[in-house]
């Protein structure tokens, strides 16, 4: 079932922050969050924060343009972190390693004092 993707996007402290509101991201919802956080994110942010605390369900294949999303920040000389506290979250996203290469922070306030 396809459900709306629901973002909010603000700048603090020089830092863009993109909060999914959507309490789950699917397989449905892949290719419209992807278009949103490309719409998101332009040149010039330095810190993107992906703020995933609304968050309760996560496919592995959102994993996929989170990936890409980071790379196309760091491209630019930015950097990428992850707010994520949802037990189930935490888990696809380590399934996936990506808390390997990403910083993943339990509350928005730790990953704002990076």
């Amino acid at each position: 079932m396809h459900m709306d993707v629901n973002l909010q996007v603000e700048s603090r402290d020089g830092k863009l922050i993109v909060t999914v509101l959507s309490q789950g991201l699917g397989m449905h919802e892949v290719r419209e969050f992807g278009e949103k956080l490309d719409k998101a994110i332009v040149p010039g942010n330095v810190t993107v924060i992906l703020d995933f605390s609304s968050v309760k369900k996560l496919s592995s294949v959102v994993v996929g343009k989170i990936f890409r999303i980071r790379r196309r920040v760091l491209d630019a000389g930015g950097a990428f972190l992850l707010v994520a506290h949802e037990p189930t979250v935490l888990q696809v996203l380590k399934i996936c390693e990506i808390d390997r290469i990403v910083n993943i922070h339990q509350t928005l306030e730790s990953a704002l004092s990076t």
